[in-house]
């Protein structure tokens, strides 16, 4: 089963490259960074895509006001959103345990890329939905001019057969006349017949969005899921700084994000969570940070606990540290002789909590932390000589 997985995607990623040529060649594509691959290039800028999103249903489900959801996220300062499409929904039970699943709507309103026969109700997968791929370009388009760059999902794991018995793919749900698989065979290539129209509809996705730059795909979601022993190896290269945090209180008539997430809910979010993670974006933003890579040994800990800690660097230039849970802190620095500005940031506010000008010499400089409570930011510059 591993390989045959493997050999989907294979099979699949050169579709998504060949029906991607007519895009227009402009720098509003998104793109890794030439410089450093570790992160994107949108609209001539270094990008981290950052986001505390909505539960992937927000195209599918057309209960759910979009326009005001990408209008929240632009508003709070986020650039980056995800979505489900197509073959996969959690419609139809408490999907694990999200209470006001974006992605379990009601039946009537499941939105897919297939119109289903009169007759039979059933799916006609060679007829495509031309109001989802209409509400699917209008999703994009109004994510662009919000700033906001879409990752396209095109297939996901079914987890259950729940998820699987509802699936447009399932072979009592459509008209095809498939043979019935079992739903970890969906997404491999000992899938009968149901390849030819996994094909047409990556194609008819990709050409559909062709002339979109703020988005790129997903081939699949979770691939382990339903294969536990798959591990997938298509490139072998760094790329891309994102983070999606799953906010549950995205939801159908709080597309605001202003839903009170109960306990049973898996996950969090809110606006006050979001707050922070906009802490953390503007912190990252104060550095040239296309220049920097990670490099914790520039810190050791010369007095006190500290749990742990994150350094990213430029030699010379710039350190962004980042640490966690410590006490009575004094540091030791290994950085090049000059004198630096160091300022620390509280996470939770985003406010300055302290400041003062550093001299390394031999490559050694100290500094003592100021009291804190689970983390804190160090911004350190080399002051222009």
């Amino acid at each position: 089963m591993k390989k045959r997985t493997k050999l989907l995607f294979v099979c699949l990623l050169p579709l998504l490259f060949s029906c991607r040529t007519s895009v227009s060649t402009v720098q509003d594509i998104l793109k890794l960074h030439p410089e450093n691959p570790n992160y994107f290039l949108y609209k001539g800028n270094p990008t981290i895509l950052l986001t505390s999103g909505e539960h992937y249903g927000a195209v599918m489900n057309t209960g759910y006001n979009y326009e005001k959801y990408l209008s929240t996220l632009k508003k709070e300062g986020f650039n980056y959103t995800r979505i489900f499409i197509g073959p996969y929904s959690e419609a139809g039970g408490n999907n694990f345990g999200i209470t006001n699943n974006t992605m379990s709507p009601e039946f009537e309103k499941w939105l897919t890329p297939w119109e289903k026969e009169p007759i039979s109700n059933k799916y006609d997968l060679s007829n495509w939905n031309n109001a989802f791929f209409n509400r699917l370009k209008s999703f994009i388009s109004r994510a662009s001019v919000n700033e906001i760059v879409v990752e396209v999902t095109l297939f996901t794991s079914y987890y259950t057969g729940h998820q699987w018995s509802t699936s447009p793919f399932n072979p009592k749900n459509n008209i095809q006349g498939f043979d019935s698989i079992s739903f970890k065979q969906v997404n491999t290539i000992n899938n009968g017949a149901l390849m030819d129209i996994q094909e047409k509809y990556v194609r008819k996705v990709v050409r559909e969005l062709n002339n979109f730059g703020n988005l790129f795909f997903e081939i699949q979601n979770e691939p382990w899921s339903d294969n536990p022993h798959f591990q997938e190896t298509i490139v072998e290269t760094d790329g891309g700084a994102l983070y999606n945090n799953l906010d549950y209180s995205f939801t159908v008539g709080s597309e605001d994000g202003t839903y009170a997430i109960d306990k049973k809910t898996p996950g969090w979010g809110g606006a006050i969570f979001r707050q922070q993670l906009k802490i953390i974006m503007n912190f990252i933003a104060e550095f040239d940070f296309i220049k920097m890579k990670p490099d914790n040994s520039v810190l050791k800990v010369f007095k006190g606990n500290l749990a742990d800690y994150q350094v990213l660097a430029e030699v010379g230039r710039q350190y962004a540290i980042y640490l966690e849970n410590g006490n009575s802190l004094e540091l030791t620095l290994q950085i090049p002789d000059g004198k630096y500005t160091a300022e620390w940031i509280n996470t939770k506010t985003g406010n300055i909590e302290g400041s003062e000008i550093l001299s390394a010499t031999n490559g050694l400089t100290t500094i003592v932390c100021p009291d804190f409570q689970e983390d804190i930011g160090l911004k350190i510059k080399r002051e222009n000589n």
